[in-house]
């Protein structure tokens, strides 16, 4: 038998949350569903450690191929290579020495004009003092904050585990309960058979969750924290309805 809409999206629920005291509630209350229920629940816990396993599987470390040694030169052939070049750049510069500047005779000295060249003072360069180096390690120099400077980082705290206060007075019990639950952001998912009867509440200074398990206490349900910002309300049973849970039953 295939369960209504609301039934089958609570069972998806309590197996994803892996709440076994939500598990024995629901079954419990819904004997003709706790198969199915069961078997969602063990899917969904095979699923999840078929994925921890393939997390942790380690991957095949690469096979190491050494690398071929250098070939070294041979020092005679480097030695007569660079002598070679010397030779070649020492006659060229003395091929442009003797261009540049050609030997002149006695005669051509006697005979060519003289020139006179006038050299005039130059002022010395004014000297210009170096920088002094800035040392980086100097706390009063540098520009960036130290660690013991910077303000404490702090995790934000969720709207449902902040204190606030509730006064209802002639409300459907449905009704609030959802609104508890929208004061701290929280989904809330309500099972089929939740009593839908006219409260009146006041609460002060406790937190959405604490909340919602106090009005648990004062008109008979269950509050179950999924601890991922989402709350399972189921209604009591009252005890002539329980059925005693084997151990058969849980596996």
């Amino acid at each position: 038998m295939r369960p209504p809409r609301d039934i089958d999206d609570l069972m998806w629920e309590l197996a994803e949350g892996q709440n076994t005291l939500a598990i024995d509630q629901f079954c419990v209350r819904y004997p003709e569903f706790s198969p199915e229920l069961r078997k969602r629940a063990s899917m969904v816990k095979g699923l999840k450690r078929a994925k921890v396993v393939e997390a942790v599987t380690p991957k095949p470390t690469p096979k190491f191929v050494p690398r071929p040694a250098p070939v070294q030169p041979n020092p005679w052939a480097v030695g007569w290579t660079s002598g070679l070049v010397l030779a070649a750049v020492g006659a060229i510069a003395f091929a442009v020495a003797m261009f540049a500047f050609p030997i002149q005779s006695p005669e051509m000295k006697k005979s060519g004009p003289t020139q006179v060249v006038q050299s005039f003072p130059t002022e010395p360069a004014p000297e210009v003092a170096p920088p002094s180096p800035v040392t980086q390690n100097d706390p009063k120099l540098s520009t960036e904050p130290r660690p013991e400077d910077l303000p404490p980082v702090t995790e934000p705290v969720p709207d449902y585990l902040k204190p606030t206060s509730v006064s209802l007075k002639g409300a459907k019990l449905t009704d609030a309960v959802r609104m508890v639950a929208a004061q701290g952001n929280l989904g809330v998912v309500v099972a089929p058979g939740f009593p839908d009867i006219s409260v009146d509440i006041n609460y002060e200074q406790m937190n959405p969750i604490e909340i919602l398990q106090a009005m648990g206490r004062d008109y008979a349900f269950t509050a179950f924290d999924q601890g991922d910002g989402t709350v399972i309300v189921v209604p009591a049973v009252e005890p002539a309805m329980r059925e005693p849970v084997s151990a058969e039953k849980i596996r």
